[in-house]
């Protein structure tokens, strides 16, 4: 149906309120120096480290527009350098 839009009846949850319920009204912010650099498996190629680098700052970007919390492990792995 084009130009309708969804939205939940009463009683509902929308599928964003059903996706992250835990980090709801969380800060957003963590303490990133006391986290360790992650440690890349013998098996992830440094191109394929590379690309999860890339990912995780970009997961850090999209959490803060919706305002979730990023997991402590996300933030350590976008501070690495890549190869």
């Amino acid at each position: 149906m084009k130009g309708t839009t969804m939205t939940p009846q009463a009683g509902e949850r929308s599928t964003r309120d059903m996706a992250h319920p835990a980090t709801r009204g969380r800060p957003t912010q963590s303490n990133v120096d006391s986290i360790p650099p992650s440690r890349r498996p013998a098996s992830v190629s440094p191109q394929d480290r590379k690309v999860q680098i890339a990912a995780a700052k970009a997961r850090i970007t999209l959490d803060k527009l919706t305002g979730d919390v990023t997991p402590d492990w996300i933030i350590a792995l976008s501070k690495e350098k890549p190869e």
